[in-house]
């Protein structure tokens, strides 16, 4: 339960930031800004597949 509460706290933190970047813009930063939410998909499926794996080591 504790690698779950992790991922959802990175999660939070990586939310956050990605916000504090300001990646809403409208004045042609729509590129930018795909580029961006694909990185920040991938970087929280990668969490998320090494906190998964990581359990059973964990837990026992």
């Amino acid at each position: 339960m504790a690698l779950r509460e992790l991922a959802e706290d990175k999660i939070k933190e990586l939310t956050s930031r990605e916000a504090r970047k300001g990646g809403h813009e409208e004045s042609g930063s729509g590129p930018v800004d795909i580029l961006g939410a694909a990185r920040f998909a991938i970087s929280v499926s990668a969490l998320m597949i090494a906190l998964t794996e990581m359990e059973p080591t964990v837990s026992g």
